[in-house]
């Protein structure tokens, strides 16, 4: 995404307004100063999906709790790019560079806002997110950390918008809708909105058909088409691969489900939200082969998400 600097702006605006106006009784006609700017003033802008997340009731930790909490979401979040180095390469191929993984991401302490190219990205981000604080949550990663801080509530909210990027950071509607989602949930919701929903009906025939479709079928969807097919290969693990043992599932998505809520008012405007929730299933292994040549670890079923709808309001 182009990057406006401040200079670049700056330069702009001197070349129509002036930094100092000492003639109290200079007026412009607003039609005429509107036209001048939108002439002049142009930012390149991009429909994106955002991914907010965030601990939910972070403020009320005691101090020392909470300077740990952001130490453990970087952790998460280095080991989630890990796995996408591993096992989704294909898909986030566009993000990486000399074997580095490079997302943007807005910190917010308690969590923040991913910048990706499609919704498919986020939903697949937050898998292995989730993965990472299912293991915490249940003792199975840094069971001491867990111990200290008790469990914790993860939140989501993915939004399909219009954002621009200026000196480096990110703004617009794609991240102005989602922080006013995301302040409705009081659980640990994953709600989308009204345009993500949409991405998924019209490019894959609904959310709910992640439970079945397939990397290799991704190839033949917008706007995958132009993704390099090589990158396929390492990818039998990615978080949308479905594999089976003696005629039970053992990886992948189990479950999809999606809920309309309705319409939800935040600041005066309006946003018609989903509620979503997946079940998918994994092995969190330590890297170390049993006697029988298999990786050493535990099977985990977690959700993302919920199908609790109260305590939402809605118009």
């Amino acid at each position: 995404m182009e990057n406006v600097t401040f200079n670049e702006i700056k330069s702009l605006i001197n070349s129509i307004d002036k930094e100092i106006n000492t003639n109290s009784n200079l007026e412009y006609n607003k039609e005429n100063v509107s036209k001048e700017f939108e002439e002049k003033i142009n930012f390149h802008n991009d429909k994106k999906s955002v991914l907010g997340i965030d601990i939910y009731q972070y403020s009320k930790f005691p101090f020392k709790e909470q300077s740990l909490i952001p130490f453990l979401i970087k952790f998460i979040i280095e080991k989630s790019k890990r796995e996408i180095l591993n096992n989704d390469k294909f898909l986030f191929q566009n993000l990486i560079e000399n074997d580095i993984l490079n997302l943007d991401y807005i910190n917010t302490g308690d969590g923040g806002f991913f910048i990706f190219e499609t919704p498919l990205h986020s939903i697949v981000f937050s898998i292995y997110v989730e993965f990472y604080f299912r293991s915490f949550n249940s003792g199975k990663f840094l069971p001491k950390l867990r111990t200290y801080l008790g469990p914790l509530t993860l939140r989501y909210a993915n939004t399909f918008d219009t954002i621009f990027k200026f000196d480096n950071n990110f703004y617009g509607p794609g991240i102005i809708n989602n922080a006013r989602i995301l302040s409705k949930d009081k659980l640990n919701r994953y709600l989308i909105d009204e345009n993500t929903y949409n991405w998924f009906l019209f490019k894959m025939n609904g959310i709910e058909s992640l439970r079945a479709i397939k990397l290799e079928e991704l190839i033949n969807t917008e706007p995958f088409s132009n993704y390099t097919s090589k990158d396929l290969t390492g990818s039998e693990y990615s978080a949308i691969s479905k594999h089976y043992a003696v005629g039970a599932q053992n990886f992948g998505i189990i479950e999809s489900h999606i809920q309309k809520i309705g319409t939800i008012a935040a600041k005066k405007d309006l946003f018609s939200i989903y509620n979503l929730h997946l079940q998918f299933t994994a092995r969190l292994h330590n890297n170390i082969l049993d006697n029988n040549g298999s990786l050493e670890g535990t099977d985990i079923i977690f959700s993302l998400g919920n199908l609790n709808t109260t305590g939402i309001i809605v118009e």
